[in-house]
């Protein structure tokens, strides 16, 4: 965990499993990326999403990839439940879902109850944004004019995560596995796991029990297990003597 003083004493934990299988990015890398990329658009902000891709996001086949996609995982994460819930935002009206992620993440006299952008709670906030940018550039991942403005958003985030899994699988050389398989682990730790657990904590103190608070829950357990797995089964390129 990051040693930011606005840390949370106890953050969620998730239950750790050794890795089922060794890294072998073409196994791997894809359905680790697919995970990432649905969980990018279902914590990105309803009120951005045009609404045939919301209905895309929040539909049964949404679901059924998600539940597909489980146990292709090189380590053990269930998300049968986080799919019913899934199908039960698309069998009701959106616009409950628009009015519980802005009640949640976007409003409130001392700012959101539980934010989703890293710069609304790091104290350091300016100089890790920058990083992020960097970052952003030197893998090549271009911010799309409308989310310009917040790089550090989860969703952001977890979709650059998404492309540096499937730079991976596409990579060509040892050397450029391990160049992706790196900067997982050191933007995982760096950007995300450094402060997402704050978000979470507030949420179950404020005992909210809602969508949202199951997709948070479910995502910091698939990001830890993602994490321990990445460190566990870094490639390691040997250096010529």
């Amino acid at each position: 965990m990051s040693e930011d003083p606005h840390s949370p004493d106890k953050a969620p934990e998730a239950s750790r499993t050794e890795p089922s299988r060794s890294r072998n990015s073409q196994d791997t890398a894809e359905p680790r990326a697919l995970v990432y990329a649905i969980f990018s658009k279902i914590t990105s902000s309803p009120f951005d999403t045009q609404q045939d891709q919301l209905e895309a996001v929040f539909s049964e086949q949404s679901a059924k990839v998600l539940e597909e996609v489980q146990p292709q995982l090189p380590f053990d994460v269930e998300f049968t439940t986080l799919g019913q819930r899934i199908r039960e935002v698309a069998d009701r009206n959106l616009e409950g879902l628009s009015r519980e992620y802005s009640s949640l993440f976007e409003v409130g006299n001392e700012g959101p109850a539980a934010p989703l952008r890293a710069e609304l709670i790091r104290v350091n906030a300016s100089k890790m944004k920058e990083e992020i940018v960097r970052f952003y550039d030197f893998f090549s991942y271009d911010l799309k004019d409308d989310i310009s403005w917040s790089p550090d958003h989860i969703a952001v985030l977890l979709e650059f995560m998404q492309v540096l899994c499937m730079k991976e699988a596409a990579a060509e050389t040892d050397e450029e596995r391990e160049s992706f398989a790196r900067a997982q682990l050191d933007f995982l730790d760096r950007h995300i796991v450094s402060w997402l657990p704050i978000t979470i904590t507030r949420l179950i103190e404020q005992k909210h029990e809602g969508f949202y608070t199951h997709v948070m829950t479910k995502l910091w357990e698939f990001l830890e297990q993602d994490r321990i797995w990445n460190g566990d089964t870094m490639p390691r390129v040997e250096q010529e003597s």
